[in-house]
């Protein structure tokens, strides 16, 4: 069931990982825009359902907030690297890659 409900969050790693193997499908926007909606977003309102249930039979909450600030963490990195990306840009340098989890091209 769990499986159901958090299989949306993966919809912006399909945006990734086309851009990955064919750079023309590449749509950076679009993957920070998925993310920021499904990865913090709906992931804070499944966090916030889990902490309103009354009795549990397992405290599920604590190990979803980690993931939940695990996904802030790349989202904040993939923010860094296309403001590195548009700066470079702005400056007439080669554009690089921008990924959540840093530079790519080896910069």
């Amino acid at each position: 069931m769990a499986f159901a409900f958090t299989l949306v969050m993966e919809s912006s790693s399909i945006f990734l990982s086309g851009g990955r193997l064919f750079s023309c499908l590449r749509q950076d926007w679009v993957f920070g825009l998925l993310s920021f909606m499904f990865r913090i977003v709906y992931h804070a309102f499944l966090l916030w359902k889990l902490i309103e249930i009354p009795t549990p039979r397992v405290v599920m909450w604590p190990p979803v907030a980690d993931v939940w600030v695990l996904h802030v963490n790349w989202l904040w990195g993939w923010v860094e690297g296309m403001r590195r990306k548009m700066r470079r840009s702005k400056e007439g340098g080669g554009a690089e890659l921008a990924s959540p989890y840093g530079q790519v091209d080896g910069k």
